[in-house]
Parts: C-alpha cells; structure tokens; sequence
C-alpha cells in the first residue's frame, strides 16, 4: 500500500513551536525537489494529527487503523506519537 516505506521514517512528530514545524515542511519539500528533479515520484499524505487525536480515544484510533491492513511501520510510528500524549481541558480560560 505505501511503497517506498522502506526508507526510514522520521521520528514521530512533536507538539512544538509554530517555527519547528515550518523549518521541518521546508527539510520535507527540499527533500522532496531533490528527488524530483532527480527523476524520481514523491506520494504524499499530510495529515495533522495533532488537535484531532486529542478528542478520540486511542486505542481505538489505532484498533481502526490496523484494520486497513496499513504497513506495520506506519503504525508503529503512529502507535509512538500517541504513546504518553497528554491531554487536557480549560476551564474558563
């Protein structure tokens, strides 16, 4: 399903600054011109995991996911993003 997974994946994201995540969009899309313009394919699926994996639960997120039959490095990766991920609610502010 996800060819090309073999190439190791980058470490699972982080909640970080604004800025972090603009200087790792342009690493990704300098990386993928230099592929590119080499003659090779770049597929891509972006996905923000980050507001929307704090209103589910996550083993069940991950149970759904596995029932695609997603490449177990995928996984494993997204397993490690939500391992210890803390979440919270404001009150009145």
């Amino acid at each position: 399903m996800l060819d090309g997974l073999d190439a190791q994946l980058p470490p699972p994201p982080t909640k970080r600054e604004d800025r972090f995540t603009a200087l790792q969009l342009l690493r990704i899309m300098d990386e993928w011109t230099t592929h590119l313009d080499s003659g090779g394919q770049v597929d891509v699926i972006y996905t923000d995991f980050a507001k929307a994996l704090d209103t589910v639960a996550h083993r069940r997120l991950l149970s759904k996911i596995k029932s695609y039959n997603i490449n177990q490095r995928l996984i494993l990766w997204i397993q490690d993003f939500l391992c210890n991920r803390k979440q919270s609610i404001g009150v009145n502010g």
